[in-house]
């Protein structure tokens, strides 16, 4: 990622969330975050967010844009 101003670098266990939400409106969440399992070589994320945020892998996103 190129331009970053928020960097965030943490562990989480299961059941532990993240959320995203923007300084303008601290009390409005855009998206949470949530760690559903945890195995050997990869973690399952849970992410819950309004119908107008959109969420995709990266790699789908950078297709689309």
């Amino acid at each position: 990622m190129t331009n970053r101003v928020s960097n965030l670098i943490l562990a989480r266990k299961k059941q532990e969330a993240v959320v995203i939400y923007t300084a303008a409106e601290p009390t409005e969440i855009l998206c949470e975050i949530v760690v559903t399992a945890l195995g050997a070589k990869q973690v399952k994320l849970a992410f819950e967010a309004k119908k107008e945020i959109r969420i995709d892998r990266k790699e789908v996103y950078e297709e689309n844009k």
